[in-house]
């Protein structure tokens, strides 16, 4: 008999996000082996995403969701730091830099929207505004 798994257990989660994060990051590899958890993934990613959207049906776009999702938040995890959490429910990175960022919202969001929603802007932006705070900080010291 297998265990129940609370849906809150952050720390099986937390793996699970990591090993399914490994999964797509070996499919980027065939693309170029270089791409890591960093800014190169997310744009390989965001790019997936675009040359995938035809392709997915809608028994399909779940799946596609949660696995790319939770790339995207390895790669939020790398760049910001902060683990996975719960925030509203739903499962969510926080950092300090940015508060709760939810990967699978911007990859579904992207899905739905194409550019309009593209995690590559987004994590530029987000890149952008941790510098800001960072270099105020420095100067308010």
């Amino acid at each position: 008999m297998a265990a129940s798994i609370d849906p809150l257990d952050t720390t099986y989660a937390a793996g699970l996000c990591y090993r399914n994060g490994v999964h797509v990051l070996r499919l980027a590899w065939r693309a170029d082996p270089h791409i890591s958890f960093d800014e190169s993934g997310v744009c390989w990613l965001d790019e997936y995403i675009e040359e995938s959207r035809p392709h997915l049906g809608a028994q399909l776009l779940d799946e596609f969701v949660q696995f790319t999702g939770c790339f995207y938040g390895e790669c939020l995890i790398a760049a910001f730091g902060g683990a996975w959490s719960h925030s509203d429910g739903q499962l969510a990175i926080f950092s300090d830099g940015l508060g709760y960022t939810f990967p699978f919202r911007a990859v579904e969001r992207q899905l739905r929207s194409a550019q309009a929603g593209s995690i590559k802007t987004a994590y530029l932006a987000a890149i952008t505004h941790v510098t800001k705070l960072s270099t105020a900080r420095t100067h308010a010291a």
